[in-house]
C-alpha cells in the first residue's frame, strides 16, 4: 500500500511581544514595520476595507497619491510572500 504524505502548511502571526511570522516554523520577514502593522490589522480586522481607508487609516500623514502608493507597495509586499511548495531538507 502506497500512502499519500498529506503536506500541512502551518502559518503562525505572533503580535505579543516582537511581530513575528512563521510558515512551517521558517520565519518570514517583512520590509518594514508598517507593512507588519498594516498585515496585523488586517488580520484583527477580518471584514472587507476600501483601499481609501486603509491608505488613509496607515498612512494619513502624507498626500492622498503617496497614501495609495504606499498602499500598493505594502500589499504588493504581503502578496509576494514566501513560495508555498518548498521542501525543507
Amino acid at each position: 500500500m502506497v500512502r499519500a504524505s498529506a503536506s500541512i502548511t502551518r502559518l503562525y502571526v505572533f503580535m505579543f511581544g516582537a511581530f513575528r511570522i512563521e510558515l512551517n516554523v521558517l520565519p518570514i520577514s517583512l520590509p518594514t514595520r508598517k507593512i507588519e502593522s498594516f498585515l496585523a490589522y488586517l488580520i484583527l480586522h477580518p471584514e472587507p476595507h476600501t483601499r481609501e481607508k486603509l491608505s488613509a487609516l496607515c498612512w494619513g500623514d502624507v498626500s492622498a497619491d503617496q497614501a495609495r502608493a504606499s498602499l500598493r507597495t505594502a500589499l504588493a509586499a504581503i502578496r509576494k510572500g514566501p513560495p508555498m511548495n518548498f521542501n525543507r531538507k
